[in-house]
């Protein structure tokens, strides 16, 4: 058994490796078919493109009439220009009109607009001389309250990528580009557990020398929001015939097994000598990072497992940024800040700062409060907003340096 010995890697090598496990549990899962509508929060089986451009027709965007721009060039209050109304057009409504020369045709906020029609009049510049002719009292520029057909997406523009879990803002771009049904992954199930004589679950009496189980929660919440089917083993002690044990039961329940504490190098650390018992294959055995040096990855009949720290602080870090492949295959986006105090770190490692954000009035940027790693903190890391990364590369940023910040 090596504890940080040659299977240490950097945080790069440690992430493209559970990409690599990532790509691989995503294309195990069972394909099923199911409404667009219910399809928020699953991971997508295959690329999905538009069936149809957005807008199929060119649409007004506001309430007034569709004109030729060039018969309003001259338009103003003074010496309005008077256009023949050739109709009108509904929402809704298959328009068949066509536009001649001197012509505009009322129409409605989302109406199709008439074969010939290059801008719209708002309401409010126009105004009806009789039944038949309307007066405009400025010019309309090109493409003006209008939205051109396929403007907002073309037919066959990509939409969403193979094995990533589908946003509600995605689904609703599905539903607006003409996709009723989608296939989808299923059927992927963790098992998950907490390792330590010291915990107990949340709500249950606590004495002294003991503490509640909070990533228990972490584990749970970050895979079921990811769509995973999980199985909790609940809280297992420090001995290593029941680890054994429910190490045995996690790989036969599930395509992936994920527990915390007993990583760290220490004579109560019994995860490394439980993977090797069953025959693990180590990908790597601790991560140049903090939170989560610990961390540790193997294979157990094929299937991934992870020993993660026991500290929730680098579990949650932990989570967010190395094992973030395991839960959503887009990368967050990252909010840019300045930062409000200096950061140190060690070339060789990657960091992964907590911040708080805040932002005072007739300030542009956001201001980036580091708050002091200890990876045993739980209720000051929660008053965070996100993670800011310093690369292996780095030796940190000073005070007033620009940063970009991992949201929580």
């Amino acid at each position: 058994m090596e504890i940080y010995g040659k299977n240490f890697v950097s945080w790069e090598e440690a992430r493209r490796i559970v990409e690599g496990l990532a790509a691989g549990l995503f294309r195990s899962g069972r394909r099923q078919t199911v409404p667009v509508t219910e399809a928020a929060g699953q991971i997508i089986d295959g690329a999905v493109t538009a069936r149809m451009a957005v807008p199929g027709f060119v649409r007004a965007t506001v309430d007034g009439y569709a004109v030729r721009v060039g018969d309003t060039v001259a338009a103003s209050d003074s010496c309005p220009a008077v256009l023949r109304v050739a109709g009108q057009v509904a929402v809704g409504e298959d328009c068949q009109l066509t536009l001649a020369p001197g012509q505009a045709a009322k129409v409605a906020t989302g109406a199709m607009l008439p074969a010939g029609a290059d801008g719209v009049a708002m309401e409010e510049d126009c105004w009806l001389v009789d039944v038949h002719n309307v007066a405009l009292v400025r010019p309309v520029n090109l493409r003006e309250n209008l939205i051109q057909a396929g403007e907002d997406c073309r037919e066959g523009e990509a939409l969403a990528a193979d094995g990533c879990r589908l946003g509600w803002r995605t689904v609703a771009a599905m539903i607006a580009a003409g996709i009723g049904e989608i296939a989808v992954r299923t059927g992927m199930r963790a098992a998950i557990f907490s390792t330590g004589d010291e915990l107990v679950p949340a709500g249950r009496p606590l004495f002294a020398g003991q503490v509640y189980d909070v990533n228990g929660f972490l584990l749970r919440r970050f895979l079921t929001e990811a769509g995973w089917e999980v199985e909790s083993l609940g809280i297992i002690a420090d001995c290593p015939h029941s680890l054994a044990g429910a190490l045995e039961r996690a790989v036969a329940l599930a395509d992936l097994v994920l527990f915390s504490g007993g990583s760290s190098v220490g004579s109560c650390d019994l995860s490394a000598a439980a993977v090797e018992r069953a025959g693990g294959e180590w990908l790597f055995n601790g991560v140049a990072v903090r939170p989560g040096r610990p961390t540790m990855a193997a294979r157990i009949n094929g299937k991934p497992v992870f020993c993660l720290p026991g500290h929730p602080l680098a579990m949650a870090v932990t989570l967010r940024t190395l094992l973030q492949p395991l839960f959503r295959r887009d990368e967050p986006l990252t909010v840019p800040a300045k930062l409000d105090g200096r950061l140190t770190s060690e070339v060789g490692r990657d960091d992964f700062v907590p911040v708080r954000l805040t932002a005072e009035q007739m300030e542009v940027d956001w201001r980036a409060t580091p708050l002091p790693i200890k990876s045993g903190l739980v209720v000051r890391p929660a008053q965070t907003a996100g993670l800011v990364h310093v690369p292996a590369a780095a030796t940190g940023y000073e005070r007033g340096e620009r940063v970009w910040v991992i949201p929580w």
